[in-house]
Order: structure tokens, then C-alpha cells, then sequence
């Protein structure tokens, strides 16, 4: 394995491990909000989450390939669905936000 591979390896690794720490971090937030019956925390928090990993796909699709176009549309149908059931998102149920 060469230098530059390892070092983005290395690079990678640890930006990974950092994600799954904060991840796992407000997952633990999360279940103790539902623990304590303290839902609509939860709820917000997670359509926040939500909101940003859509927000996040939108600006990074332009270069990307046609699988991950096409994977990228089936889970904002998803989204969108889920978004019908709720009072947030009102541009998302209009369909003003696509993907393209």
C-alpha cells in the first residue's frame, strides 16, 4: 500500500469513526428523549436530521452517477411520503425540492 493511499485510508478512518461516535451519540439523546416521553423533542430533532441529509444529497448529486441518481429519487419519494404525514416540510410536499 502506498504512502497516499494509506494516508487517505488513515484520513477516512478517522472522519468515519467520528461520524459513528456522533451518530451514536444522538441516537443515545434521542432514545432517552423517548424514554421520557419527551416525543416531540425527538421528533423535531430527527426531521432536523432528516431535513440536512436531503439539504446534503440536493447539493452533491450534480456529480454524481446515475445509480446513486436513481437511489437518490427512491429515498426522497420516501421522504416525501413521510413528510406528507407531517406539518413540517411544506415545500417538500408541494414537490418544489427535486432532485436532479
Amino acid at each position: 500500500m502506498g504512502f497516499g493511499h494509506r494516508v487517505l485510508t488513515e484520513a477516512y478512518s478517522i472522519s468515519a469513526i467520528d461520524k459513528a461516535l456522533t451518530d451514536a451519540s444522538v441516537k443515545a439523546m434521542l432514545i432517552d428523549r423517548i424514554d421520557s416521553d419527551h416525543l416531540a423533542h425527538a421528533r423535531k430533532h430527527l426531521q432536523l436530521e432528516l431535513d440536512a441529509d436531503i439539504f446534503t444529497v440536493d447539493v452533491l448529486l450534480g456529480s454524481a452517477d446515475d445509480r446513486t441518481r436513481d437511489l437518490a429519487q427512491k429515498a426522497l419519494r420516501v421522504s416525501l411520503a413521510t413528510g406528507k404525514r407531517t406539518p413540517r416540510n411544506k415545500s417538500l410536499r408541494a414537490g418544489k425540492r427535486t432532485l436532479t
